[in-house]
């Protein structure tokens, strides 16, 4: 009897609407199992076109990165988020406290790499040599432990591989196995 309260509790807190979507939901899944897909594509009027993001990254350049170039590593590098300036030395301390954690969820981002390819792109040239990023790539790689601390938030971890692709997309020069 007490199992029977609490399925009906739990029914009522759900709601009728989600309980039927679920259930009209299952049916269809069941149904589009058993129709061929030109009878899906027709019923539901989806046409099959590429993505739009696709078309954007077939539009899109690589770029050849010179193996002949010698890439010191800097040992420090600058960084503005939220009008909060600060210098940071390599390795970089990707969780560190003393910082907010919005300000280290935008340095996880990655987003400020989108930002140098722009700058490529509608120049023509690198504000920094490229391989940096490739070295700040691989530093992140060293220095967040799998699961651990702000860069293995579901947001972070979104944008950042977004950033990590057009970036790779347009330098496959720099691509490495451990990156990979």
């Amino acid at each position: 009897m007490r199992n029977f309260f609490y399925f009906f509790r739990t029914a009522y807190d759900v709601g009728f609407k989600r309980i039927l979507g679920r259930l009209l939901y299952e049916i269809k899944i069941i149904f589009l199992k058993f129709l061929p897909e030109k009878v899906i594509l027709f019923v539901f009027r989806i046409d099959k076109k590429t993505p739009k993001f696709k078309e954007i990254l077939s539009t899109l350049k690589t770029v050849k990165i010179s193996k002949k170039e010698n890439f010191l590593n800097p040992g420090k590098i600058s960084f503005s988020f939220l009008n909060q300036k600060e210098i940071l030395y390599i390795p970089i301390q990707w969780n560190e406290d003393k910082y907010s954690q919005l300000w280290r969820f935008n340095l996880h981002y990655f987003e400020w790499n989108r930002k140098f390819l722009e700058k490529k792109l509608r120049t023509g040239k690198w504000p920094y040599d490229p391989k940096f990023l490739r070295l700040l790539i691989n530093d992140w790689i060293d220095n967040n432990k799998l699961g651990t601390g702000d860069g293995w938030h579901s947001y972070t971890i979104s944008l950042r591989i977004r950033s990590w692709i057009l970036f790779f997309r347009i330098c496959p020069d720099l691509l490495n196995q451990k990156i990979i």
